[in-house]
């Protein structure tokens, strides 16, 4: 069995469910490096009775990533393979690309890879980074058409989506919605109003997250006579400029504050209509269709995450002018018009989660790149396997 190091400045702890996919592996042996220490609020997962991350160090230095220690993990005798996050600002992607290149070894990096056209210098920069690896994972199917548009010229992009903890989801998921009494409770408790429209908003509170825009929305609609109720779920350093601009508005907010318990987040998304991402939507798009609530959210795809392209317009979500108000307004009032079945609706987000979106379905994903770059399929066979080509999104 081939052993395949995985190299990260640190596993977030969202990433805890792919990583039990890979180290269940009968394929390949995966050993994983990172640090342990939770890093600018983002929590760290450190390992479990499963799984051992091997520490190393890792410092933000202004712009630069910069890992220590790494070096075990690419020549220890029996690594085949090296996976590393792949970032142009991290030393050490660098550094092990080539040393994996001059020893015989195959290296992957996993990373965004192409968000948006950036400057001619930073573009060379990324396109030559990019270029050492055997393969390319990105997260988005569009990091292929950007990095076309940049001048890319290598055909080893994979794009291999993202995941949450989609058993979980399973184990509970019945569960949830045998709770029929749980919408009606909840607003009453909340909101006082159980016929409104429910929306639901889960990120920090922050001035990248843009919730004055869903706020400005709600007087317009409010303005139209649909009002509507807004759940939001996060805290931040926002959060009072935000309850001040609902209270001026007149607009029926509940501020439910920060909460990391998937049962509880799931249930309240559940029995919402719509989820919006005023800001930029990344995991919140697969934690909202992973319970069937379809997803609002902008149109400046230069600025988005590429979980992004969970939306499909009009069967999982729509997209609405970015910085737009008005627009989105237009976008959920239309939504809540549409005579779709609600549960079509939960039902086509479950199953473009699981088209794309699963640990499992990430892990064989993953699994196919290791077999293109030790030789077993052709590099670049998957780029556009089984994905749905980018002109789906312009709008």
């Amino acid at each position: 069995m081939k052993t395949v190091s995985v190299i990260y400045h640190f596993f977030p702890h969202y990433r805890a469910p792919i990583m039990r996919k890979l180290a269940a592996s009968k394929k390949y042996n995966y050993e994983f490096y990172g640090s342990l220490h939770n890093t600018s609020g983002i929590k760290v997962f450190s390992g479990d009775e499963n799984i051992k991350i091997n520490p190393i160090e890792f410092e933000l230095r202004g712009s630069r990533w910069v890992l220590r220690g790494f070096m075990k993990a690419v020549l220890k005798k029996d690594v085949e393979v090296v996976i590393v996050h792949g970032h142009p600002n991290m030393p050490a992607s660098w550094i092990i690309s080539v040393v994996a290149r001059l020893t015989g070894r195959k290296i992957i990096y996993w990373a965004h890879g192409w968000l948006y056209k950036e400057v001619f210098w930073k573009r060379i920069i990324r396109n030559l980074h990019f270029s050492l690896a055997n393969a390319v994972m990105t997260y988005g199917e569009r990091a292929v058409t950007v990095a076309k548009e940049t001048g890319y010229w290598r055909n080893n992009i994979f794009p291999i989506g993202n995941s949450l903890d989609w058993d979980k989801r399973c184990d509970i998921i019945d569960d949830i919605a045998s709770q029929t009494q749980y919408r009606g409770e909840m607003t009453r408790k909340y909101f006082g109003s159980v016929e409104r429209p429910l929306i639901i908003c889960s990120a920090r509170i922050t001035k990248e997250c843009r919730q004055d825009i869903l706020i400005a929305a709600a007087q317009m609609l409010k303005d139209r006579g649909r009002e509507i109720n807004i759940l939001l779920i996060g805290d931040g350093p926002e959060r009072r400029a935000i309850e001040t601009m609902a209270r001026d508005f007149g607009v029926s907010v509940y501020f439910f504050g920060a909460c990391y318990d998937e049962e509880v987040v799931g249930l309240m998304t559940y029995h919402s209509d719509i989820t919006v991402s005023p800001g930029k939507v990344g995991l919140t798009a697969m934690q909202s269709m992973m319970y069937g609530t379809p997803v609002i959210t902008h149109n400046d795809f230069d600025k988005q995450m590429p979980e992004f392209e969970a939306v499909r317009q009009g069967v999982t979500g729509d997209f609405f002018e970015y910085n737009d108000p008005s627009d989105l307004a237009d976008k959920i009032e239309g939504w809540l018009a549409r005579a779709t079945d609600r549960e079509d609706v939960r039902r086509e987000c479950f199953a473009e989660i699981e088209r794309r979106w699963t640990p499992e379905k990430q892990m064989q994903m993953i699994e196919h790149v290791i077999d293109s770059v030790v030789g077993e399929y052709p590099v670049g066979e998957m780029v556009q396997s089984g994905s749905r080509r980018d002109s789906e999104h312009v709008l």
